[in-house]
């Protein structure tokens, strides 16, 4: 299994769709894994993405692949 982990350093205070629309955008990659979330971590067994998670996000990506989009920043997981 590999576990690929990501977390931005800045902390915001509960959004509103106002407060959302001034958040500057911004994108972190490590590893495979590429997402504009505060927090963002991805399960993988035998190269094959399993299961994901993300909190305040609009992009999830591995591999360059989208696992999630959305227009507003939203908090969720998946398993597969």
């Amino acid at each position: 299994r590999q576990y690929v982990y990501q977390s931005s350093s800045q902390i915001y205070p509960s959004y509103s769709s106002t407060a959302q629309s001034l958040l500057p955008p911004f994108m972190a990659a490590i590893g495979d894994l590429e997402s504009d979330a505060t927090f963002a971590w991805v399960r993988r067994e035998r190269g094959e993405t399993t299961g994901f998670a993300y909190r305040e996000a609009t992009t999830l990506k591995i591999d360059g692949e989208p696992l999630y989009q959305s227009r507003e920043l939203e908090t969720g997981a998946s398993s597969r």
